[in-house]
């Protein structure tokens, strides 16, 4: 409900301050008849006033941490037409699990993911996860990705739209999931690339990714426009994707955690 929340807020600020985007505008729509969740936040008019979160992420030495993030934003100048974003992310005290602590032997989750991050790659998985058919394979993935044969490598996980490129500059690979919506990708995910792409473009090159997609008819062009723009980032494709019409059936769902798991290893050192 948190991400929710922070989704609409910064959502319904830009479409105030681009009423004519088309491309929002179709956001909203999308994201009103996909979600009852997000109709019912959406109803609230809230603009984006929300400037701190929590979200979860996956490490290898303390297992799954609670972090508090707190969004900075530079309002836009005469040199900058958007409003740029970083986002700072602390150890909530006491968040590491039972399982981390004992292996560690620590009691302070905030030390260790200063100390173990250093050096450790870190993958991030990028998705808009609007059905039950994409939460499977999004928690398929996340899966195969943490799954404890896989040795030290940090899997963070966001939603397409509270994701920064702050997030993408500071993982080493990536994983991408989205719906097909009317041949194209999601707009969450076409946001996230719109928000990303040029303070990405030359210092993620040649970095490692994969992506999976669901939808109901043809994927090809949601799988054009992905490798499209994953091609002009320079991007370099790690696995095959996975695309999925109709229910996923066990068979799909252990690709996903195929591709999880392949993207996650090939960041091992």
């Amino acid at each position: 409900m948190e991400f929710g929340l922070l989704a609409a807020g910064h959502l319904r600020s830009a479409a105030a301050r681009y009423p004519d985007d088309p491309e929002i505008q179709a956001l909203i729509a999308e994201a009103l008849a996909g979600r009852t969740e997000f109709a019912e936040i959406w109803a609230t008019h809230d603009v984006e006033v929300q400037r701190s979160l929590t979200t979860t992420m996956w490490h290898p030495v303390v297992g799954e941490l609670e972090l508090d993030c707190e969004v900075l934003v530079a309002e836009q100048s005469q040199r900058c037409d958007h409003r740029q974003r970083a986002a700072g992310v602390a150890v909530l005290p006491g968040a590491a699990t039972a399982q981390g602590r004992r292996h560690t032997g620590h009691g302070r989750p905030e030390d260790l993911i200063v100390a173990g991050s250093v050096g450790v790659p870190t993958l991030l998985i990028v998705h808009h996860t609007p059905s039950p058919s994409m939460q499977a394979m999004f928690e398929a993935v996340v899966s195969g990705a943490t799954d404890p044969e896989i040795e030290g490598v940090t899997v963070v996980r966001r939603p397409a739209l509270a994701t920064t490129a702050s997030d993408v500059l500071a993982a080493d690979g990536y994983l991408l999931g989205t719906p097909a919506n009317l041949g194209y990708m999601s707009g969450a995910l076409k946001v996230f690339f719109d928000t990303v792409y040029y303070p990405c473009l030359d210092a993620t090159r040649g970095r490692p990714f994969g992506y999976y997609v669901h939808g109901n008819s043809d994927l090809s062009g949601t799988t054009r426009a992905i490798e499209s723009i994953t091609t002009g980032l320079g991007w370099e494709k790690a696995s095959s994707p996975v695309a999925v019409t109709g229910e996923p059936t066990k068979i799909d769902l252990e690709a996903c955690w195929e591709l999880g798991a392949t993207v996650a290893a090939g960041l091992m050192t």
